[in-house]
């Protein structure tokens, strides 16, 4: 199932008066790793020294009548299928729910530990183990908190924060590959300066849909939404992160937030709602924060629409 199809059909299951009742639920489950863990994103290998701010694994469940959906997004730079499917066999079989009706992804950090080999970093066998077993976890305490919800959907533009970073270049302007090749046409993230970029290798995608599950109480349970920004670090190199995923601005209703990579971002753990705050200890992080507020402003103004169009 795609993300489109899926999110097609729950805003379809909501729009129809006959359907049967919904009900919405979530969970996170903690992922840090312990310090001295491997940490991948970077040409080399990494050691955590210290959290940043924790590593998620955030669930929402969905269910209408006996058909049940997960959508689950993990604090990761990529998490092979072998794991996923694993997982998702797990999930099936404790909360019954149809594999193919199960949505996973990463939010591709640079800044957590590698579940597979990634880049010059291997995977611990023992933080992958506890990976898999977390994300088991939060789906089935999900499907555990499941309550009557309505669902809405929004989408809107923030064109401030993307660019493509390849590039069609002058003659000349392409330096020989690591191999001594000459044959690039375009080269990723260019000097600035000088007059030697022609145009952008390709378009960007500027949308930012979310969709998000409100409780009969009108608080905010789940919200889901899809961002294309490539990951951001500006925490220390050797600190665990989410990235500019983590950099989260919320208030009592969940109504704010920052997404990448298909995030899940504001997740309500009675009796309010989980935000990731890191710590202010540098202006870089300030940076991070300011970055990651464009695209929260706008998330807001797409849950009052969600809040305006459910039924």
């Amino acid at each position: 199932m795609t993300r489109r199809h899926l999110l097609a059909g729950l805003t379809a299951a909501s729009a129809t008066k006959a359907a049967p009742p919904l009900r919405a639920g979530a969970a996170t489950a903690n992922i840090s790793p312990a310090i001295g863990t491997s940490l991948a994103g970077f040409m080399t290998d990494r050691k955590t020294a210290d959290v940043h701010d924790e590593l998620l694994v955030r669930c929402a469940a969905i269910e209408s009548g006996s058909t049940r959906m997960l959508l689950c997004t993990i604090d990761s730079c990529m998490v092979p299928r072998s794991i996923l499917d694993r997982a998702r066999a797990r999930i099936a079989r404790e909360n019954s729910v149809d594999p193919a009706s199960i949505l996973m992804s990463s939010t591709h950090t640079h800044s957590a530990p590698p579940a597979m080999h990634l880049f010059q970093s291997l995977p611990d066998a023992h933080y992958v183990a506890m990976l898999e077993q977390r994300i088991g976890d939060a789906a089935r305490m999900a499907f555990r908190r499941l309550r009557p919800a309505r669902i809405g959907a929004a989408s809107g533009i923030e064109p401030t924060l993307v660019f493509n970073r390849r590039y069609f270049m002058k003659e000349g302007a392409i330096p020989p590959d690591p191999f001594g090749g000459k044959s690039d046409k375009v080269l990723m993230n260019p000097p600035l300066v000088g007059d030697v970029i022609v145009k952008p290798a390709g378009p960007v995608d500027t949308e930012h849909p979310v969709i998000a599950a409100l409780g009969d109480d009108g608080r905010m349970i789940w919200v889901y939404g899809s961002y294309a920004l490539h990951y951001a670090g500006f925490n220390p190199g050797d600190h665990a992160s989410a990235d500019i995923a983590g950099a989260e601005h919320g208030d009592a209703d969940c109504v704010k937030g920052h997404w990448a990579a298909s995030r899940l971002s504001c997740i309500e753990r009675p009796p309010g709602c989980v935000s990731i705050r890191p710590r202010r200890t540098r202006d870089h992080v300030a940076l991070a924060d300011r970055r990651a507020a464009r695209p929260a402003r706008q998330s807001s103004a797409h849950l009052q629409a969600c809040r305006a169009d459910s039924p």
